[in-house]
């Protein structure tokens, strides 16, 4: 009998969720041939860390993108959230948050797999 690994999943918590949601509404509405938009978090070289998140909404999904649809307290999103193979190797497990605060509105990623960030939270690097 084989068993069959699930992938730790990426979440959203329900203030990132509610902040996506409103920024597809608006992509909606200024093109009504976007039908169904999805979250791209993906990894890039860059920021002060090594590493950095890159945030897009796209309308199609590719064969090989890990999809997820939860939100941290596991229950189901309206968001989905799609990750590539290669960036998810750094992103399983992590959750997506939004916060509004003295030093703006930004999407924050609580990643287990980082092992320090910079202070602003946008860039992260992993040890071998």
């Amino acid at each position: 009998m084989s068993s069959t690994l699930q992938p730790e999943p990426v979440t959203l918590t329900q203030s990132a969720e509610h902040q996506i949601s409103t920024l597809i509404q608006e992509e909606q509405e200024e093109d009504s041939a976007l039908a169904q938009l999805y979250l791209r978090i993906a990894i890039q070289g860059g920021g002060c860390s090594g590493f950095q998140y890159k945030f897009s909404l796209i309308p199609d999904k590719q064969t090989n993108d890990h999809a997820f649809d939860r939100l941290e307290n596991d229950q189901p999103s309206a968001v989905s959230v799609l990750v590539d193979p290669i960036s998810y190797l750094y992103l399983g497990g992590a959750t997506i948050d939004y916060k509004q605060d003295a030093m703006g509105a930004r999407f924050i990623v609580r990643n287990p797999n980082a092992t320090t960030t910079c202070s602003c939270g946008d860039s992260f690097s992993i040890d071998d």
